[in-house]
């Protein structure tokens, strides 16, 4: 993924890039110096398993804690849900069960850099 960033992506013009992508799980590559770094077992980036919160549940790894557990895609819809979020044509909720506004409570909770590409100046 950080390779294709790098060739005509969001880090074509970075010479220092964690370039990251959120799915089921989450990945990520690194740019160093203008090339892509792999690392000796080719996982260099790969934030998903990185331990952040270690009162969560297990991970799929095994591990407790893992940024995939809280911030990968099914943790995303999990809180969503949590906070009243339906998916189009889900039954209405009934007036009054949830009167807080679980878009705007996300978004406070979430870094103002969400979703911008975050990169080094060229040197």
């Amino acid at each position: 993924m950080a390779t294709g960033e790098r060739w005509r992506g969001a880090a074509r013009e970075a010479d220092n890039a964690l370039c990251m992508v959120v799915s089921t799980g989450m990945g990520g590559g690194l740019v160093i110096d203008g090339r892509v770094h792999s690392g000796p077992t080719g996982n260099a980036g790969h934030i998903g398993h990185i331990g952040v919160e270690m009162n969560e549940d297990p991970c799929v790894c095994g591990a407790r804690g893992c940024v995939e557990q809280a911030a990968g895609g099914p943790a995303i819809t999990r809180t969503a849900l949590s906070l009243g979020w339906r998916p189009r044509g889900a039954r209405r909720r009934p007036p009054g069960l949830w009167p807080h506004r679980p878009g705007r409570a996300a978004r406070r909770r979430s870094p103002p850099s969400t979703g911008r590409p975050v990169r080094s100046p060229r040197a």
